[in-house]
């Protein structure tokens, strides 16, 4: 039911979860990578074609070197978000405008590339 929600978000303001995020996860400081994956968020502009960005699974990794952040935004009706290690997010070769890759540039607080996969 969207009331619960809209009254939390109306009691807690910009600390209302997001969708993806337990509440538990907002009573305490974000760590750095949770910084970046909102960061990101806010940033991203979804190519056309896509779903809207909430309806995303969002799996997040440093790119080698550690200056920039590889993300892959894929449906699969979880709603997500999450932060894996380096060298483990999923790795989807096809699936068109259903699995997004985004590629940001810490340095530079840009977003670098945005995409949908091929079909095949």
């Amino acid at each position: 039911m969207w009331i619960p929600a809209l009254l939390t978000s109306l009691l807690l303001g910009a600390n209302a979860p997001l969708q993806g995020q337990s509440m538990a996860s907002m009573l305490r400081e974000p760590s750095p990578e949770e910084r970046l994956m909102s960061r990101i968020e806010a940033l991203v502009v979804m190519p056309t074609g896509t779903s809207p960005l909430h309806e995303y699974t969002r799996s997040y990794a440093w790119a080698p070197g550690k200056t920039k952040v590889t993300a892959i935004f894929f449906r699969d009706g979880l709603n997500k978000r999450k932060w894996v290690p380096e060298g483990e997010l999923p790795q989807i070769f096809d699936g068109g405008c259903s699995v997004v890759t985004v590629v940001f540039d810490v340095g530079l607080d840009k977003i670098e590339r945005v995409g949908c996969n091929g079909v095949a």
